[in-house]
């Protein structure tokens, strides 16, 4: 009767330990499992973040938005620039054109005529050199006055001899000498050979200078038409406002 009852416990105890040890292997094949479902999540993910698209970020759009505003910005700032480039060259221009065209300007006036001191039209050679010194030494004479020591030294530079683009220059200059000598005669006589000159670039003072001589001489008639020759001849030349300033005076004086 004993025996029989330790051999139903110990079945019992044999089918206990067979449940436990299945439940065991059953609970340790899961962890494999998952961990394995692990790991190849893992291993894919590298794959599936390439496949999602990116997205740029708010800041780097607003650096981008900038980015792109200082190019315009740089753009529009290079334009102006080479804009006032251009202005300035276009006034550069015509401020050299417009001095250019004052270097010939003649005297409005005597008093204008003693300090106005031209250049040579063209620098003289090495040959020349002496004759150009003279030249500018008659110049300071007219400048300073000295009428009759100017006349002498233009007239001793047309018995030497010069260059051809100034013999009208210094009979223009000897005329003015004599006119503010008041020697009205010999200036005419001076002036008209400039008027004469072909190609003279002292023709237009030559006429204003005529006009202010015969008016002293009383002939207001022959300076009226020196006037007309002068805005007839040179309409847009720097001395045409003066010349109607004389035409003026002389037609208001009748």
């Amino acid at each position: 009767m004993k025996v029989a009852n330790v051999a139903p416990s110990i079945a019992h105890r044999t089918f206990f330990m067979l449940s436990l040890a299945a439940i065991c292997s059953f609970f340790t094949s899961c962890g494999s499992s998952t961990q394995a479902t692990s790991s190849d999540d893992t291993f894919f993910e590298p794959v599936k973040s390439l496949d999602r698209p990116s997205t740029p970020k708010p800041a780097e759009a607003e650096k981008s938005k900038r980015q792109s505003e200082w190019i315009t910005k740089a753009d529009s700032l290079l334009n102006a620039i080479k804009e006032q480039e251009r202005r300035v060259n276009a006034l550069t221009a015509q401020l050299q054109l417009r001095e250019a065209t004052r270097a010939a300007a003649p005297p409005d006036s005597s008093s204008i005529v003693k300090k106005q001191l031209p250049q040579p039209s063209k620098p003289p050679s090495r040959g020349e050199q002496p004759v150009a010194l003279m030249y500018e030494d008659a110049l300071r004479l007219h400048k300073s006055g000295k009428y009759q020591s100017a006349i002498n030294a233009f007239q001793e530079l047309l018995r030497r001899g010069i260059e051809k683009d100034l013999e009208d220059n210094c009979h223009f200059w000897i005329g003015v000498s004599h006119f503010n000598l008041r020697e009205f005669d010999l200036a005419l006589t001076s002036l008209r050979r400039v008027i004469d000159w072909i190609g003279s670039n002292k023709k237009a003072d030559a006429y204003l200078m005529l006009g202010q001589t015969y008016e002293r001489l009383g002939d207001g008639q022959q300076a009226k038409s020196m006037y007309e020759a002068l805005l007839k001849e040179f309409p847009r030349s720097e001395l045409a406002p003066a010349a109607r300033r004389k035409l003026k005076a002389l037609t208001t004086a009748r």
